[in-house]
Formats: structure tokens, C-alpha cells, sequence
């Protein structure tokens, strides 16, 4: 008996389909993904010192870091132009994971944050922070 035109067809299609999804699966090693944008590299800001004003309250959504921080003469704008940024209070959202027991309001500390500016938006949290002497003092005036 002869194979009819459907079987052999059937027969060619469950070799070539597994084939083309296996070649379709794999990726050029040389070419990155095409569906993903390259991460943005943060610009870091390490080693400054500040007053904490409020410290989170779990569930509280009017609650947040607010840090009254030093200047920071190196602060950059956007387009990577160094533009400083004045001593001032402002809030500081926490990096996932980073614990603030043992810090209360009017400690002063030494943190480190980081921002990311994606379409001149910027996106900024805490990812260091520790307590520091109290009697260490900091200089809120502009250099």
C-alpha cells in the first residue's frame, strides 16, 4: 500500500515544525535582545551627610525619608551637566531592602543615593544610610 499525499504531508510538517520552533528559539550570542532597552547606569551620590526630618510609617502613605541634606556641588542635571543641587529637605524614597530600624528623626547620617533619569524624569532612592556622631557637624550652607 502507498502512502497517500496527506500522511506524507502530515509526516514532513511534524519534522519541520519542531525544527523552526527550535531554530526560532535560539538567539544570535552577538546581538542582544531586541525587546528589552539597555538599563539606564545610575549616577551615585555617596558619603553625604544630613538631618533626618520624618522616617516612613508602615502604611501611612503621607509619611516618607525626608532627609535635610548638605549641598551637593557634583549633582547633575538630566543631560550630564554638573548643576549642584542647595542644601534643602526633601524626601528620599528607600532602595527595596534597605532597613531603617534604629534611625530616628533628628539622627544625623551618612547616606548614599542614587538617580536614574529616563526620558528627564528622574527616578531616586536611598540605597545607604547610617547613623553618624551626633555631635558631627554638618554645613547646610552653599560652597
Amino acid at each position: 500500500m502507498k502512502p497517500s499525499a496527506p500522511r506524507i504531508a502530515l509526516a514532513a510538517l511534524a519534522f519541520v515544525i519542531p525544527s523552526l520552533l527550535i531554530s526560532c528559539s535560539k538567539t544570535n550570542p552577538e546581538s542582544p535582545p531586541t525587546d528589552t532597552a539597555p538599563t539606564p547606569t545610575p549616577d551615585i551620590y555617596a558619603d553625604l551627610l544630613a538631618e533626618i526630618k520624618q522616617l516612613p510609617i508602615e502604611n501611612d502613605p503621607s509619611t516618607a525619608l525626608r532627609l535635610r541634606h548638605q549641598p551637593i556641588p557634583t549633582f547633575k542635571d538630566s543631560t550630564g551637566e554638573v548643576i549642584g543641587m542647595k542644601s534643602m529637605t526633601m524626601e528620599f524614597p528607600p532602595a527595596e531592602g534597605l532597613s531603617l530600624a534604629g534611625l530616628n528623626i533628628n539622627d544625623k547620617v551618612r547616606f548614599t543615593f542614587e538617580i536614574v533619569w529616563d526620558d528627564s524624569i528622574p527616578s531616586w532612592a536611598v540605597t545607604k544610610i547610617e547613623k553618624i556622631d551626633p555631635a558631627t557637624k554638618i554645613d547646610f550652607t552653599a560652597p
